[in-house]
């Protein structure tokens, strides 16, 4: 067994950035933990989880949209932004749920960070 060496390791992923991904909602929406939020990643959908989700992505320009289900809303608190996916660099995104669930939900993006460890 090889011992982990944070060089090669950079070496590896090579032009590759990540995508780091936190839906969130006020805590007293926490109802809101029995459904699963969706994110579309240009068009891709996926099912993801309340907090960090991380997506190694090649660089360039994407387009985020994230919302979640409820009752017979399919896509309720929608929220889209365009963001850079830089090489090396992870992207954070953040999610806010609406408090009032018809309205649009807010999305931010905190500045850019160093690559997050493998395994989060």
């Amino acid at each position: 067994m090889q011992a982990y060496d944070p060089n090669q390791a950079m070496a590896q992923q090579g032009q590759y950035g990540q995508l780091a991904i936190r839906p969130g909602f006020f805590i007293l929406q926490w109802m809101l933990f029995l459904v699963s939020p969706r994110i579309s990643v240009n068009g891709q959908v996926q099912k993801a989880k309340w907090g960090l989700n991380v997506y190694n992505m090649p660089p360039g320009d994407y387009e985020i949209s994230i919302w979640f289900p409820w009752f017979f809303m399919s896509q309720c608190g929608r929220a889209t932004r365009r963001v850079q996916v830089a090489p090396g660099w992870a992207t954070n995104v953040t999610y806010s749920a609406p408090f009032l669930l018809f309205m649009s939900g807010t999305i931010g993006t905190p500045p850019p960070s160093g690559l997050l460890p493998q395994g989060r």
